[in-house]
């Protein structure tokens, strides 16, 4: 079994003021990272694409990966705290509880148990949901080598309830048998939902997988090594229903997830979340390998400056470029545009399946431009922990801040990006499903709001958007919006309100598109895009 070194990082509580030094910081980061060691992502076996096998990289050499999210850590199937006993008189600490299935339990608290209550499927067409059960395969104990007094296992004791109020109790991700959901490796599926959680409240976040898995044995412990992640099965979906109790109510801001034709509820008694729907077929975008030191010559300026960086120090000559993949939480949209312009551009070179939802960060939805924020303050009070919306999503990227809320247009924006094409050179087509809590829907478009029709714009990277309406549904006291069938590479979505039905307009509306200059300073010649590029600072135009 492979062993990793983790170093994790307690969650601290942050001011308004901390949000936004934080959030440049996290964006620094983020934008200079491309490649890493294929070693480090050893454990990481997908029987379609193994990104081991991709070609060594030369030193001075980098390549970026877009919508290829590293599916087997150890930091990520077992749970682990930053001080073993958890106890309110101790705030340093941080933890990640892997809820357990609710049947490890001896006796369930209303209040303070958080676990897995049932994992099901159900064939495409059909509507009898078919339950799972434990496999008699699990993982077994973790040999993991962790830093900063991190403690790995269980943080629960005897399998009792601890309602100490501040955490989730947890183990290790289980895995489930789904009778009637067989895939190419069998019918067993790994389940990890991960609570993550710290002293300050701000830290709380939920992420929910489900992966098709392979076993290398059929011994009754098993280790990471010896699992291997395939594809789900085309004509299945999935649903797993988590009781949460008072835990669901640190599940605030935006849920974001890859899940096709997804049903999110929340209302449930007792703290339920519920959530199904077909696995997302996303795109994995590639560069190829480029010169490390040349990659800021494929980044915008103007781009870098749109997004809060600072040219010279995040953005440009003076950052090192170090590396992990870009995965859909890691990078914004934008920067799969800005490689294209690289030699050979962003290719496919697999299409994946996922079944993921995972929620916002609180400090996130808090950093949100006033007018995002404004319906929420009416309704709960400035700064509210409360449930904000979804977005699902096969792109390779997509925002992880929510839509953005434009009070003049009275409509929602949201980025996102893929390659063009697939691996066989046909269109990646997308789709895009925004849920709203129906109270934030009237406060934003009224209270006619149920029987109105949604205009949506689709902007395309080139300046050329089509408009289309579609008729909003509403579904477990939430506004669901659907839209399909439009192409990439990296396309704005705009959806506003309209009061009366209109007829679909498939022609294309021409709106402004972007331009290019070229720049000089001496014998340095830079090209700049954008709707109104302008030169850096030094350079003239040519």
């Amino acid at each position: 079994m492979s062993t990793l070194k983790v170093e994790f990082k307690g969650v601290l509580e942050i001011s308004m003021e901390g949000i936004v030094m934080l959030r440049k910081a996290i964006l620094a980061a983020i934008i200079c990272s491309l490649s890493i060691s294929q070693s480090a992502f050893a454990e990481d076996k997908r029987s379609l694409w193994d990104m081991s096998k991709l070609a060594s990289l030369s030193s001075g050499q980098t390549r970026a990966i877009f919508g290829y999210s590293p599916a087997t850590s150890i930091s990520d199937n077992y749970s682990f705290s930053q001080d073993g006993l958890i106890s309110r008189g101790n705030q340093n600490w941080s933890f990640k509880s892997v809820l357990m299935p609710c049947s490890a339990f001896k006796e369930i608290d209303r209040n303070y148990t958080a676990c897995i209550e049932k994992v099901s499927s159900r064939k495409i067409g059909t509507t009898t949901w078919t339950n799972g059960v434990l496999s008699n395969s699990q993982l077994g104990e973790s040999n993991a080598i962790l830093k900063g007094g991190i403690v790995p296992g269980k943080i629960i004791y005897d399998g009792t309830v601890r309602p100490d109020g501040i955490r989730t109790d947890g183990d290790r991700a289980t895995i489930w048998t789904l009778k009637d959901a067989n895939h190419q490796g069998g019918s067993n599926y790994l389940v990890r939902a991960n609570y993550v959680g710290g002293a300050a409240p701000n830290g709380n976040r939920l992420s929910l997988e489900i992966f098709p898995i392979s076993m290398g044995s059929n011994e009754k412990v098993l280790n990471e090594d010896s699992i291997t992640i395939g594809e789900f099965p085309s004509d299945v979906e999935y649903q797993v229903k988590l009781r949460l109790g008072v835990f669901i109510k640190t599940l605030t801001g935006w849920f974001f997830g890859r899940l096709t034709s997804p049903v999110i509820d929340r209302n449930g008694p007792e703290g339920y979340l519920e959530v199904a729907g077909l696995p997302a077929r996303v795109p994995v975008g590639i560069t190829q390998p480029l010169i490390a030191s040349e990659v800021k010559n494929y980044l915008d300026p103007t781009w870098c400056t749109e997004l809060g960086y600072e040219w010279d120090k995040n953005c440009g000559p003076t950052q090192a470029i170090i590396g992990v993949p870009y995965t859909a939480g890691q990078a914004p949209p934008g920067l799969l545009e800005q490689l294209e312009k690289a030699p050979g551009g962003v290719t496919t070179i697999s299409t994946l399946s996922y079944w993921k939802i995972e929620t916002s960060y609180f400090y996130t939805t808090a950093q949100n431009p006033s007018e995002s924020q404004k319906c929420v303050s009416e309704l709960y009070g400035v700064n509210a922990r409360v449930f904000q919306g979804a977005v699902l999503s096969n792109a390779s990227l997509f925002q992880t801040s929510s839509p953005t809320w434009n009070e003049i247009n009275q409509s929602f924006t949201f980025k996102l990006a893929s390659p063009h094409l697939d691996e066989i050179n046909k269109p990646n087509i997308g789709f895009y499903t925004l849920y709203l809590p129906l109270e934030l829907a009237k406060c934003r478009w009224g209270s006619a709001v149920t029987n109105a029709k949604a205009e949506v714009q689709i902007v395309n990277s080139a300046g050329i958007s089509t408009v289309t309406t579609i008729a909003a549904t509403i579904e477990n006291g939430m506004l669901r919006f659907n839209i399909s069938g439009f192409g990439y590479s990296s396309p704005t979505i705009v959806i506003r309100m309209k009061s009366e039905v209109s007829q679909v307009r498939s022609e294309p509306v021409v709106v402004k598109g972007k331009s290019t200059i070229t720049c000089i300073k001496g014998k340095l010649t830079k090209k700049v895009t954008g709707l109104a590029p302008k030169c850096p600072a030094g350079y003239k135009k040519k």
